[in-house]
């Protein structure tokens, strides 16, 4: 099942950096909540790479 949701977890992570809409931290808090708890960990290392991401991308962004 996770195969799935990895990806989807991962694109969370990217929003939520790049829209600044939900903190991080609630973000976490909303993904724990919401997994099963054998797959925590994969799914917080998922969201923090996205995050990772979304940071990156953002610096790369070019301003007109």
């Amino acid at each position: 099942m996770h195969s799935t949701i990895v990806p989807n977890v991962v694109m969370v992570g990217t929003f939520t950096s790049v829209t600044s809409l939900v903190t991080a931290e609630t973000m976490k808090k909303a993904i724990l909540s919401n997994v099963p708890k054998r797959t925590e960990k994969l799914n917080l290392t998922s969201f923090d790479e996205g995050y990772e991401y979304g940071k990156k991308l953002l610096g790369k962004r070019e301003i007109r």
